[in-house]
């Protein structure tokens, strides 16, 4: 899982099968800092 500032947006991609390829990707409208504590997985 990762994410980065895009525009006014902030991009969360996520890699469910260990191929270094987002499979998921959510878009937060904003820009935010985020660190482990923001998800519960």
């Amino acid at each position: 899982m990762s994410y980065e500032k895009v525009g006014s947006q902030t991009h969360i991609s996520i890699d469910t099968d260990g191929d270094a390829t987002a499979d998921m990707l959510i878009i937060l409208d904003g820009k935010y800092n985020l660190d482990a504590g923001d998800f519960i997985l």
